[in-house]
């Protein structure tokens, strides 16, 4: 963070992902030392002017999810610096760094504490070592709804529910000198997607085939189904798939339509009951310079989280639609497991769940009842008009981003689940 600095330009560079795909109770802790006058809620733009006014200008460095200004994240990062901006009559300039050009997602904790980044889009799966709980809690979206549209909506609902009423998580950020803004950030449901040379509907065609892993949690899921896990980097997936060194991927398709993967690996395949563990392995959060503004400007900045949650939402839909089409394009077969498979990895995957005490973060979240709060949240989600129109396969013919308006559903959750943890 800078006061009163020229604005340096954002460099966008190629990006190397090592993807395995990518506060104790509330943030107000945060704002204890920066202190100053605030304002409320839903405060009108007189009252906001008044709360900043004589306050110094800053610039904020965020560093979002987005690999480029192109993809289709990139809108999500686009509106959370707009809404700042304007909220604050241009005294908070928020530049965007794509790419992870200033530090690699396991770099990114000591970038935001140093203060090289303020606010970013954090991969804690990437760093299980440092957040356990973080991790553990992942598990737990095994139990979310899945469908291609509400269920993605349903699950992001429920999963920061859980995560801002668990001890253990919002622990672990304050230890690391971070503070949530948005405390899960669903990336969807996990896929396998294979190359053309792989048939994926029966259960002896996964015996022994190369896959490459999205999480810790799916590496016992591909062994347990017969497959070979691998971890490699991103770029180097895409180009063993390519040239055929690895047979699959595991993976969600917003990371996957972002960088063209079925291009490469159009044979899809996906569950048809249940979920996978690990479908949110990032957090949206800040670092010391967004800890050590003013409280204006921090509930100005928290306040932002459901136009940044809207078109993160749409985001999810549309790369379900870029992925299929690019599937479709290649000739791929998209399909579900066969039934062997799908039991294999859904008894992988519940014993993730087994309660023994070991997990603060995964007892906590198990007496909230998770699949209730999802269903609950898909219940919101239909009061509120959205539906499914279909399934996978078929979503370019039922869903569309120009008849899309997610803030709706994004504004409930925030005034639901995070306006208590609001800095004050």
């Amino acid at each position: 963070m800078s006061v009163l600095r020229s604005v340096m330009p954002s460099v966008c560079v190629a990006v190397t992902l090592t993807l395995l795909t990518g506060c104790a109770g509330s943030i107000a802790g945060a704002s204890g030392e920066s202190g100053g006058q605030g304002f409320a809620y839903g405060a009108d733009q007189q009252e906001v002017t008044a709360a900043i006014e004589g306050l110094d200008p800053v610039t904020l460095t965020y560093q979002p999810a987005s690999s480029s200004p192109d993809d289709t994240a990139a809108p999500s990062a686009q509106a959370f610096k707009e809404s700042i901006e304007s909220r604050s009559n241009g005294q908070i300039e928020v530049e965007i760094v794509y790419g992870q050009a200033i530090a690699t997602y396991t770099e990114l904790p000591d970038a935001l504490v140093d203060g090289r980044v303020d606010i970013a889009h954090l991969v804690p799966s990437y760093l299980p070592a440092e957040f356990p709980a973080f991790n553990d809690l992942m598990t737990v979206s095994q139990l979310a709804p899945t469908s291609p549209l509400v269920g993605e909506m349903a699950t992001s609902a429920m999963l920061n529910e859980l995560a801002w009423s668990n001890e253990a998580v919002l622990q672990e950020f304050e230890d690391a000198g971070l503070t949530p803004l948005t405390p899960q950030a669903n990336s969807g449901e996990y896929f396998f997607l294979c190359n053309p040379d792989n048939d994926t509907t029966t259960a002896e065609a996964w015996a022994g085939r190369s896959v490459r892993i999205g999480s810790q949690a799916g590496e016992s899921a591909v062994r347990d189904m017969g497959a070979n896990p691998v971890s490699l980097e991103y770029v180097e997936a895409f180009e063993g798939l390519q040239r055929g060194t690895i047979d699959c991927t595991m993976t969600q398709l917003g990371s996957a339509a972002s960088f063209g993967v079925p291009t490469a690996a159009p044979n899809i395949s996906y569950l048809t009951e249940g979920s996978f563990a690990g479908r949110s392995p990032a957090a949206h959060v800040g670092g010391t310079g967004y800890a050590n503004l003013p409280l204006a400007y921090q509930q100005i900045i928290f306040d932002a989280q459901p136009e940044y949650f809207a078109l993160w939402t749409q985001h999810l839909a549309d790369s379900n639609v870029l992925a299929i089409d690019q599937a479709n394009e290649e000739g791929g077969t998209i399909a579900a497991l066969p039934e062997e498979v799908q039991e294999r990895i859904l008894a992988s995957q519940s014993s993730l769940l087994e309660d023994d005490g070991d997990s603060p973060a995964i007892v906590q979240a198990l007496e909230q009842d998770p699949a209730a709060l999802g269903e609950a949240w898909v219940e919101r989600a239909n009061e509120l008009g959205f539906t499914d129109g279909g399934d996978l396969q078929s979503i370019s013919s039922w869903y569309s981003n120009d008849d899309a308006n997610f803030l709706p559903y994004t504004t409930a959750l925030y005034e639901d689940v995070f306006v208590d943890h609001r800095p004050e």
